[in-house]
């Protein structure tokens, strides 16, 4: 009651015990009340005297919400920073109150619907129905945001910020069919109840493609912009973003781990058709000018490669490189294309997740992520794949056929994985793997143990009449040991009597078929593979006699040559991982070495540099990428695309065949060969 009548008397302390009054006031409790050393936060007082200084007397402690009951009529009321809140449903604003300039609610979150019903009202529209951000679940809002989300999807795909109407148009709509009062989740409720029911709403709010669309966009079809991409015998969402210099912006790809490896970077290479030629452009503009002379005008020439290259097949930049030569008449190295200078947004976003949807990886480089998920990614699908299906212990063939391929459940999705046989030494085991290739690669080696664990016998007898075993092993013994020249050996033999040259065995029936076949091949193979083995390693003893002890400075480059060309071609174990048909290439391969030794010794050491500068360019090429296959294999990475596989084998041999043309060309060669031939050979390996 007092206090009604001593507004003006009413003060709040400071971080010091001074206390501000009304109209700018400054006073101290009087020293004798008993609240001067209380020194409450609020206080009113019956009188403020002037003595040495201003004091208040008779004082009493307040609450500052009895002000704002009692003083109602003289506090100044202002509001600030109005905006829109989806957990409360309306706009909002923070509310100062002051007496006498005394401030009594410094911020207090108000609706705003109550202060001012027009700037509520524009932030419910915009907020709420333009971008959305409400808790209501009105079904013609649902439909309109779905809407505008693929107009902002065209805008993506396109590169065009020019096909949604703006937020100003979308406001409009809304603005022209609502009350002027309605300014809220609940005043919209109302309104929808009572305004002709929810159903005459639900139809005057739905937006139609022409309310968000500003113009056609015939070019942007579901052919040139598709929604999924294939891989690992599954569909990928592919998300389009247009946000340049985000993240995000351009394409992306979510890859479930399981199937990252079977992720061909050849195909993330390629896009989308829509955005071909944008990226064949780029790669164009990123050449060495000596190259970009060439190919103006380019937009024209970019045009017409997108439209007559055969989309997603092979690698992009070797095919771009065949077919410059085929239009312009000159070759364009698959080495001097700079893919990682494009614009990010031309480049596959990769973003890799586990079972439960967490990100473990991003980034547009996908032969990186693999090389740093790869063991996960063969784990993960291990464990995917883990099942009945699994076997140890293998003997001999009597797990039924063998299917090429099964599909895994994994969420929405379908992997497909391929039944393998694996060769374990004494046993073999069932598995399912993540690639075809690879599957058939490792069966062949699974297949063969078994034939040997069923022909042991006739093997070891076989075996055992190889002549000159004891040279053999000496020759070989810089390789491995004598059980493991055996190994080698009946591994070869089994080869050649029940494999070689014969389509791939996937039956039981099959198996069996082959091995009443192949039985009375194990003699004749034995001898072959002896009397084969005996030449090659007899052939290497040979070569490192005649190798100088001490190099002449001169020769040097020609023997580093010899040296690196020997340890490619029979490094440990080649006598098992060579193709048996190559193997038998062998022995003129390496009398081609030395031919020519014998040719440095006879003063060729000029034509020998010739010929080796000729080599050198493919020969480097080569070795990079095995080298950094090896590389990656060893650390634990991932098989390079099984789909190159036959093709870097293909140009490695024939770059066997260019020495014996170059070096030892009376030796002649298995197929034609010349360096115009590798450059085309490489052009289809499209590293």
């Amino acid at each position: 009651a007092l206090l009604t009548g001593l507004l003006s008397n009413v003060g709040t302390r400071g971080e010091t015990f001074e206390y501000s009054g009304g109209r700018g006031s400054k006073f101290g409790i009087f020293p004798g009340s008993g609240l001067f050393k209380k020194a409450p936060k609020w206080v009113m007082a019956a009188e403020i005297v002037q003595t040495t200084k201003m004091y208040a007397r008779t004082a009493a402690k307040i609450e500052p919400a009895w002000i704002e009951q009692v003083a109602g009529h003289v506090l100044k009321r202002s509001y600030s920073d109005g905006h829109w809140s989806r957990d409360a449903g309306h706009a909002v604003a923070f509310e100062r109150m002051t007496l006498f300039g005394v401030e009594v609610v410094a911020r207090r979150r108000v609706n705003y619907s109550n202060v001012d019903p027009k700037a509520a009202r524009e932030l419910f529209i915009l907020h709420a129905l333009v971008y959305g951000e409400t808790r209501a679940e009105w079904g013609f809002l649902k439909k309109n945001l779905a809407l505008v989300e693929e107009v902002r999807e065209l805008e993506a795909k396109s590169r065009r910020a020019d096909i949604l109407v703006d937020r100003e148009a979308m406001y409009g709509f809304y603005d022209s069919r609502l009350p002027e009062w309605v300014c809220s989740v609940a005043t919209m409720e109302k309104w929808r109840r009572e305004g002709g029911g929810e159903r005459a709403a639900e139809k005057s709010l739905e937006m139609s493609r022409g309310d968000v669309v500003k113009r056609a966009t015939p070019e942007i079809t579901p052919e040139k912009f598709p929604r999924y991409m294939g891989v690992a015998g599954t569909k990928l969402r592919i998300d389009y973003t247009l946000d340049p210099g985000g993240e995000d912006d351009g394409l992306t790809v979510k890859v479930p781990i399981e199937a990252l490896i079977a992720t061909e970077e050849a195909r993330v290479e390629w896009l989308v058709p829509g955005l071909l030629q944008e990226k064949i452009l780029a790669l164009f503009r990123c050449l060495p000018k000596a190259y970009r002379k060439g190919l103006e005008p380019a937009p024209a020439l970019a045009e017409e490669c997108a439209r007559e290259l055969a989309f997603g097949e092979g690698s992009l930049l070797a095919g771009l490189s065949r077919k410059i030569e085929e239009k312009r008449g000159f070759k364009v190295p698959v080495e001097a294309w700079q893919p990682r200078a494009i614009p990010e947004h031309l480049k596959m976003l990769i973003v890799v997740v586990d079972e439960r949807g967490k990100e473990l990886a991003r980034g547009r480089d996908l032969g990186e992520i693999k090389s740093r998920l790869a063991q996960k990614a063969k784990d993960s699908f291990g464990r995917l794949a883990r099942s009945s299906f699994d076997r140890d212990g293998i003997k001999a063939w009597d797990f039924g056929d063998l299917a090429e391929s099964m599909e895994i459940q994994r969420g929405g999705l379908t992997l497909v994985a391929y039944p393998a046989l694996i060769d374990q030494g004494a046993t073999v085991s069932l598995r399912l793997l993540d690639s075809r290739e690879e599957a058939a690669e490792a069966t062949r080696a699974g297949v063969r143990r078994l034939f040997m664990l069923e022909a042991k016998d006739e093997l070891s007898y076989h075996l055992r009449l190889i002549p000159d075993q004891t040279a053999l092993g000496l020759h070989y013994a810089t390789l491995g040991g004598k059980a493991e020249l055996e190994r080698e050996l009946a591994e070869l033999i089994c080869e050649l009597a029940f494999l070689a040259g014969r389509p791939a065995v996937g039956t039981r029936a099959e198996f069996e078929q082959r091995l009443r076949e192949g039985w009375e091949r194990i003699g004749p193979s034995a001898r072959e593979v002896g009397a084969l083995v005996r030449e090659i390693l007899a052939l290497k003893q040979a070569i490192a006699m005649r190798m100088p002890e001490k190099v002449p400075p001169a020769w040097k480059p020609a023997v580093e040559d010899i040296e690196d060309q020997l340890v490619r071609l029979m490094p440990k174990g080649f006598l098992r991982t060579t193709p048996f048909e190559q193997l038998r290439q062998f022995p003129r391969y390496l009398n081609a070495v030395l031919v020519r030794l014998q040719k440095l010794e006879n003063a060729g050491l000029a034509k020998d540099q010739r010929w080796r500068d000729e080599l050198a360019v493919h020969w480097r090429r080569y070795t990079d990428v095995a080298n950094q296959l090896a590389a990656t294999v060893k650390a634990g990475g991932p098989r390079p695309e099984a789909r190159r596989i036959p093709e870097i084998a293909a140009y490695r041999w024939m770059l066997e065949e260019f020495r014996v043309s170059l070096f030892a060309q009376e030796l002649g060669t298995a197929v034609p060969v010349s360096g115009k031939r590798l450059e085309e050979m490489w052009g289809r390996v499209g590293v």
